[in-house]
């Protein structure tokens, strides 16, 4: 997520019911040692070649993305925003059903 993104979800949850929903591919926080890789920032278009068979890389991309997913999840729980984790490669209806059983629950 883009940095400043705090202001304009508290102000549109205060409008809206607001639901996250994260979608993941595992191998974004769990890269696979496959030798050296070359990735793009889809943001700024930038390129840089990382090497994944180094452990202290796949460490520290692990470590990174789930410090920035913990960050989030703080956040949307202050701004009171319900969250689902969804996975690709895996069943997304289970999920979302529980989370819709929670929310009636709280009505």
């Amino acid at each position: 997520m883009s940095d400043g993104y705090e202001k304009s979800i508290q102000i549109a949850n205060h409008k809206h019911d607001l639901i996250a929903i994260r979608v993941t591919d595992k191998r974004e926080t769990n890269l696979p040692n496959i030798g050296l890789v070359k990735m793009m920032d889809a943001e700024t278009g930038n390129t840089i070649m990382v090497d994944t068979s180094s452990r202290k890389v796949r460490e520290h991309v692990a470590n990174w993305t789930a410090k920035k997913r913990q960050e989030i999840d703080k956040q949307f729980a202050r701004f009171g925003i319900d969250m689902v984790k969804v996975y690709t490669g895996e069943d997304y209806v289970r999920p979302l059903m529980n989370l819709f059983k929670k929310r009636e629950s709280r009505r």
